[in-house]
């Protein structure tokens, strides 16, 4: 009944729920009846985004103060000391020289992945023909570089588990064929896996990349074969892991999010 009494009410006329329904109609379009699914998604997105955000004008000064008198001064001076060990000076050796440190270019997983590859393709072939003149083929690296020494300090184990096992080194003219290969491989394997017979097609391709090997009776068609089945096989191989990844539950979850 006072009526020199005023209520202020110019700051309540704002619901704040419905500036949060605005939000989840602007996700949408300006939707102003979104459906079900659309407000799950819209929710879904805001609740996400904004949830975890650090709030600017938070004060955390009255949390800090209710936990320093919880604090209970005397344990901490009851509390046993820390002894901390005596420092001893540190004395320096002379440093390594080496003279060199060409190491640091050095990518030897990288380096090594011919190498791999062909020691394990001529290990194959020699299972199917053997002779004097194949293995000495197969050992005729004698001088070590960087794209040869994982293979040689890593060596395939045998049954006598001697100290290379089966390691295999073929001939230089050996790893530029593997080399030509792969680059033929890698050309035209997009173009043919689209189509019928893949390999058939990249065996023929590959009949087309000259290569002599001191042997006569070393079974060229059989390497051809097992290069094209092993790459056919790998690129499927690492392309299925790549989509068997995105089926991980929180993948699917971030791609979701990021579809909205």
């Amino acid at each position: 009944n006072d009526k020199d009494f005023v209520l202020c009410t110019s700051r309540l006329n704002q619901d704040r729920i419905e500036n949060l329904f605005g939000m989840f109609r602007l996700q949408n379009g300006n939707n102003r009846n979104p459906t079900s699914v659309q407000f799950y998604c819209a929710f879904k997105k805001l609740f996400c985004l904004n949830y975890f955000q650090h709030s600017p004008d938070a004060n955390c000064i009255k949390d800090l103060d209710s936990i320093l008198c919880h604090l209970n001064p005397a344990e901490q001076t009851n509390s046993s000391s820390v002894i901390f060990p005596e420092e001893t000076p540190i004395t320096c050796s002379t440093s390594l020289k080496i003279g060199t440190v060409d190491y640091r270019n050095l990518d030897v997983p990288e380096s090594n992945a011919l190498t791999f590859v062909c020691g394990y393709l001529y290990s194959k072939c020699l299972n199917v023909h053997c002779c004097e003149l194949c293995i000495e083929y197969g050992r005729s690296q004698k001088d070590l570089d960087k794209t040869l020494l994982l293979c040689y300090f890593k060596a395939y184990t045998n049954k006598e588990k001697t100290v290379f096992g089966n390691l295999q080194m073929p001939h230089t003219s050996f790893y530029d064929y593997i080399n030509e290969l792969e680059n033929l491989f890698t050309e035209n394997f997009p173009v043919y896996a689209v189509e019928k017979s893949v390999g058939t097609k990249l065996k023929n391709a590959c009949y087309n990349v000259p290569f002599e090997h001191p042997c006569e009776n070393f079974d060229h068609q059989y390497l051809i074969k097992l290069f094209v089945r092993f790459r056919i096989f790998s690129s499927v191989t690492f392309l299925n892991r790549d989509l068997v990844s995105i089926r991980k539950l929180r993948n699917r979850k971030l791609a979701n999010l990021q579809h909205l």
